[in-house]
């Protein structure tokens, strides 16, 4: 791809609070046993935004949240999780309630079978070195073990299982929700009529520089992340500027499940199909015009291709797992803006340094300007001193001079290198501060540089 997404990822890390205080905050209050308090699950009659209200997601994902909950949508809600110990980061916090009245977070799998009972079923798995069980009771309750420990408790969606009032039967046979899966569906389906093949087909760009809004009226309610998991497309949203709404500037499809999501309907291309390797690839559409390849923490082995700035594919392990359609508009727009962005910066970068140069010649000045007062108060002192010197010579030498002739001359030679002496100190100073002596200094040197002449 011609460029990395513009993205910025804000962080907001969360005080860990007293459990006194957390408890007064927690929005919980009849939810202190999981598995057994209806509270628990009041999150299923909540919209997304109403349920992002309560549990403030703490980062840019918007999946884990302050309360040691997580709250999945994807057009509807689909899972809560709580967590008894704090998930993947130290500053996250953990539910404040316990797991049942019969047990406690941590505890070990026998332990909870023996309080509890045996699951329906459950799935042994690993995720780097962490060996990590599921038990599974009915459909839709989920507890996690994590070496060992009990960890969370996640419930899924499924209103009659949940204890939530079942829709209302409609005067034309069927339930209410059921017509209105049933319009989804139709409407989904008309949405990705002309985009089987999404490198070939103009329909899978057709949602280039839609708004959020049109993309509500296509799919329902935009997540936050944009992406539609159950669909297998991920939008990004972008805008030049905060002046200009955003718009869709990429649209990603997903080759395989996302998380609880699924695959994209289509396929990458006529000839083309998913998990298709590299070579494979480039047998059909040719050499790329870049190519790079990384290994994750996992060990799995990614690469991308991109052909052009609009169209890029992305391998694990040699597979073909995902494509990203750019924006030409998003393109050009978002160089313009990188241009844009990088012009500020010199220019900031320019003032700032004129600044520093400015505020260093100053400082230079004062500095030159302190050294120079400093200097002709010296000299003034030395001056002094020749002075001293020249009226000592004539108070040791009034003999001399009275004798005149020869004598006297011999005293006015001394006093000749007396006024030598200070015309030298004088001289030393006007060299060094040519040009920049003000007029004050030069008067007071010369009131005070006057020699005395021998006495007649």
């Amino acid at each position: 791809m011609k460029r990395n997404l513009l993205t910025i990822a804000l962080f907001s890390i969360l005080a860990i609070l007293p459990v006194s205080i957390f408890a007064q905050q927690n929005p919980f209050p009849g939810c202190n046993f999981v598995l057994e308090d209806a509270a628990c699950k009041s999150f299923f009659g909540l919209s997304e935004g109403k349920a992002e209200a309560v549990v403030k997601a703490a980062d840019y994902t918007g999946q884990y949240h302050n309360y040691g909950i997580h709250v999945y949508y994807s057009s509807t809600l689909k899972s809560v999780t709580f967590y008894g110990t704090k998930p993947h980061s130290e500053y996250r916090n953990s539910f404040d309630g316990k797991p049942s009245k019969n047990f406690n977070w941590g505890d070990s799998a026998d332990s909870v079978i023996s309080k509890f009972r045996q699951p329906d079923s459950q799935k042994t798995w690993k995720t780097g070195d962490n060996s990590l069980i599921d038990f599974y009771y009915g459909e839709n309750t989920v507890l996690e073990f994590k070496s060992g420990k009990l960890v969370s408790v996640t419930f899924k969606s499924r209103a009659t299982d949940l204890g939530i009032t079942a829709p209302t039967s409609t005067s034309n046979g069927g339930s209410e929700a059921q017509q209105n899966i049933v319009a989804t569906d139709s409407k989904l389906k008309n949405a990705f009529a002309d985009c089987q093949f999404i490198i070939e087909d103009a329909g899978c760009r057709k949602f280039y520089g839609k708004s959020g809004v049109e993309l509500n009226s296509i799919f329902g309610e935009m997540p936050k992340n944009g992406s539609y998991s159950n669909l297998g497309i991920w939008f990004y949203m972008w805008s030049p500027s905060r002046e200009k709404a955003e718009t869709v500037g990429e649209v990603k499809f997903y080759g395989r499940n996302i998380g609880d999501g699924n695959r994209f309907s289509g396929k990458p291309g006529k000839n083309l199909d998913w998990n298709a390797s590299p070579s494979d690839v480039i047998k059909i559409y040719g050499k790329p015009a870049s190519q790079t390849e990384w290994t994750n923490s996992d060990k799995t082995v990614e690469s991308a291709m991109g052909y052009g700035g609009d169209l890029s594919m992305r391998f694990e392990n040699e597979k073909l797992v995902e494509i990203t359609l750019t924006n030409p508009k998003y393109i050009e727009e978002s160089d313009a803006y990188l241009e844009k962005e990088k012009q500020k910066y010199l220019e900031e970068k320019k003032t700032a340094e004129t600044r520093i140069v400015q505020e260093n010649a100053k400082e230079t000045a004062k500095n030159e300007a302190n050294q120079m007062e400093a200097d002709y108060k010296s000299l003034l002192n030395q001056l002094d001193t020749k002075l001293e010197e020249g009226n000592r010579i004539i108070r040791t030498e009034m003999t001399a001079i009275a004798a005149g002739g020869m004598f006297k001359n011999a005293v006015q030679k001394k006093l000749d290198r007396v006024r030598d002496a200070g015309d030298s100190l004088i001289d030393q100073f006007s060299k060094k501060y040519q040009g920049m002596i003000p007029a004050w200094m030069v008067k007071g040197i010369q009131e005070k540089w006057r020699p005395i002449p021998v006495p007649n």
